[in-house]
């Protein structure tokens, strides 16, 4: 069933059954479209190619920045979407079974280990496409971007001699990231094969050999691809190099109030995560190394 179909179904259902007030529909519309334009983004259009994986990937990038309350609210909205389907179409599948999360507390996210860090990134090799995707994974990484952010990054927001990118985050707003030198080294190399690339004189910083534009989908399936490959099993997605790179910056000694700057969130409360995941990994450790840590 296709996504746009089920939609229809589903508003005249809450309009026409269940006779929800206007006010209410409009805002069930809403968060409905932008889970869609999620969906758009990864090229999905039928609800049998949706799975568990791919909405906590959709929770995990609405977490980031927004209230606990906003993600619940947006996740309640989404099951019932879910939940309806499935019942009155069996052959559609509910993937929202067993996604919980808390008003008072956000789940923790997903860290990349620093084993598969080096798996993900000594999987490439000196071909063009792999320099390609050295690069995009680097700069999600160094950087600590968005999928979208890295998507529409272009040549007029880098400054490589400050070594410093301009990035247009949620609500179109713009903050300033440093760039490491590796980062830049790997772009570098990229850049070698990316003129003889640019078929449609692009200025976005990422292109395909096409010369297209690279896209969420694009990221999203070629690190699974490299989890596969490398038989990594624990479930990344591109979201995760973010994770990875604030709680790495909050282990090398940075102010709390910095790494909200780095990630452009608004409230601080939101970049509080990392500091309760350092926390948890922190007890973690010490219950394992420490002989008199845990008495199990």
């Amino acid at each position: 069933m296709e996504k746009h179909e089920a939609f229809s179904i589903y508003i005249h259902e809450l309009a026409v059954n269940q006779q929800l007030a206007i006010t209410t529909i409009e805002s069930y519309k809403n968060q409905l479209k932008k889970y869609f334009n999620f969906l758009d983004e990864l090229n999905i259009n039928d609800l049998t190619h949706i799975d568990h994986n791919l909405i906590v990937d959709y929770i995990d990038e609405i977490s980031d920045g927004s209230a606990s309350s906003s993600v619940v609210h947006a996740l309640s909205i989404i099951r019932g979407f879910h939940t309806f389907i499935s019942i009155h179409y069996p052959k559609v599948k509910n993937p929202t079974i067993k996604i919980k999360v808390k008003k008072t507390q956000q789940s923790l996210p997903t860290l990349i280990s620093e084993k598969d860090l080096k798996l993900i990134f000594n999987s490439f090799n000196e071909s063009p496409n792999d320099l390609y995707h050295n690069a995009i994974f680097e700069f999600l990484y160094s950087c600590g971007l968005r999928v979208s952010e890295l998507c529409n990054l272009t040549f007029n927001d880098l400054s490589i001699e400050n070594k410093i990118i301009k990035v247009k985050g949620k609500g179109s707003k713009e903050r300033i990231v440093p760039i490491s030198d590796i980062a830049l080294e790997k772009l570098s190399a990229y850049r070698n094969y990316r003129s003889t690339w640019n078929k449609h004189q692009e200025n976005f910083i990422f292109i395909n050999s096409l010369g297209n534009k690279l896209t969420r989908q694009y990221v999203w399936s070629k690190l699974k691809e490299i989890q596969l490959v490398n038989n990594i099993t624990s479930d990344y997605s591109p979201h995760s190099f973010r994770h990875t790179y604030a709680t790495a910056l909050l282990d090398g000694g940075a102010d709390l109030r910095y790494v909200q700057e780095l990630l452009g969130h608004s409230d601080i409360a939101t970049t509080q995560i990392y500091v309760h995941l350092q926390n948890k990994r922190i007890k973690s450790d010490y219950d394992k190394y420490f002989p008199r840590g845990n008495m199990d």
